[in-house]
């Protein structure tokens, strides 16, 4: 059963009045010291990582609350973090979360309402933790750290999301034309260009797990994706500098990164033209269109 009462969400809590039901999107963004928007929180429905009937659904999101767009007394909670990082829908982690963000610096902010076109500000301090007695200095480079972290794993889930637009279109191509004598070599190609994404897609993440625990099961182990997320979660989760070895694994890492984001650079500036010069010849229907 649940209890008649909860503890109130951490973090600041900012509340808001609307006189009338807002028409379009309610956004509450939150600026640091510069005017740079550090976190954005939206009326815009949550979607789940995971599908109602996954049996590994991890994280628990009950607090992925949008904000109300009806007339009245509202609240949001800013839990007093950056902006997380752009996970992998629906893959599977056996270690961190990518879509919790950084805490902020102690400083003053502003959280910024807008509503139907018109913005309002308030200003909200973020004060240190008295417990800790760490520098402003190591935080800061804590923080450039975690950062960093982030936008490697928001690259990977966007190379990730490009080269499964494009598989998917060329296996829909495919199947249009599978069968016919005249396409047998550009079927062909079409099968040897999935079959690479499938390739790079297994060194990205595990694709294939269906619950956490085969990421260490299945042979080769946790890919790229399993190793920077526990360590975007390590770099921040403490107080201080980040330690010589997690400097060292994210050098590794990004290296890794960076290679495997040129394989896709090529795929997408050869093999994909190189497919749709010969669709032209034999099934003009079935060119894939070139990614930006």
């Amino acid at each position: 059963m649940k209890a008649a009462g909860e503890n109130p969400r951490a973090g600041a809590i900012v509340h808001y009045w609307l006189k009338y039901d807002a028409k379009g999107e309610v956004t509450l963004e939150i600026l640091d010291g510069k005017g740079m928007v550090a976190r954005t929180l939206s009326s815009r429905k949550v979607e789940p990582d995971a599908p109602p009937d996954d049996p590994d659904p991890g994280w628990d999101e009950s607090e992925r609350k949008p904000l109300s767009k009806q007339a009245g007394l509202q609240r949001a909670v800013w839990d007093l973090r950056y902006e997380g990082a752009t996970p992998i829908r629906p893959a599977k982690l056996d270690s961190g979360d990518p879509k919790e963000g950084p805490l902020v610096l102690p400083g003053t902010y502003a959280a910024r309402l807008t509503v139907d076109g018109r913005s309002y500000s308030t200003p909200v301090e973020v004060r240190p933790d008295p417990r800790v007695a760490v520098s402003r200095e190591e935080l800061e480079e804590q923080i450039v750290f975690a950062l960093g972290l982030r936008d490697e794993l928001t690259r990977l889930a966007a190379v990730v999301r490009d080269l499964r637009a494009v598989r998917e279109q060329v296996r829909a191509r495919g199947a249009a034309v599978r069968g016919r004598a005249d396409a047998a070599p550009l079927v062909d190609a079409a099968d040897a260009l999935v079959a690479r994404c499938d390739d790079l897609e297994e060194r990205l993440h595990n694709p294939k797990a269906e619950i956490s625990y085969d990421i260490l099961a299945m042979p080769g182990g946790a890919k790229r994706y399993s190793r920077l997320a526990p360590l975007y979660s390590w770099s921040h989760e403490g107080d201080g500098r980040p330690t010589q070895g997690m400097r060292e694994v994210h050098a590794e890492l990004r290296k890794e990164l960076d290679a495997l984001a040129a394989e896709w650079s090529a795929v997408l500036q050869r093999d994909v033209p190189a497919l749709n010069a010969k669709a032209r010849e034999l099934a003009p229907d079935f060119v894939v269109p070139a990614k930006d």
